[in-house]
């Protein structure tokens, strides 16, 4: 992006606190704009701004669900091994 003067530049997205922004590959503030969206200030000059979203909750709510999912099949895969032994 180009920015002739300094300049808010605003993401019509709901900003929440696990966005991140990154101008030059550094990281930069995001400010909210308009109530509700994520804004950075732009210095001028030619920019690359980035948007990424990391959320330690998200990340730790993934593992558990994967933990979940094997516990629940291997219960499964214990009770049809047991099921069969029994009609044996």
């Amino acid at each position: 992006m180009e920015a002739t003067d300094s300049a808010l530049l605003i993401l019509a997205d709901t900003d929440y606190p696990s966005w991140h922004a990154e101008l030059n590959g550094q990281p930069a503030p995001i400010v909210r704009a308009n109530a509700t969206f994520r804004g950075v200030v732009v210095p001028p000059g030619t920019h690359e701004l980035r948007f990424y979203y990391h959320s330690d909750r998200l990340i730790t709510g993934a593992w558990i669900t994967l933990a979940s999912a094997l516990l629940a099949g291997l219960v499964v895969a214990g009770s049809t091994i047991a099921g069969r032994r029994r009609a044996s």
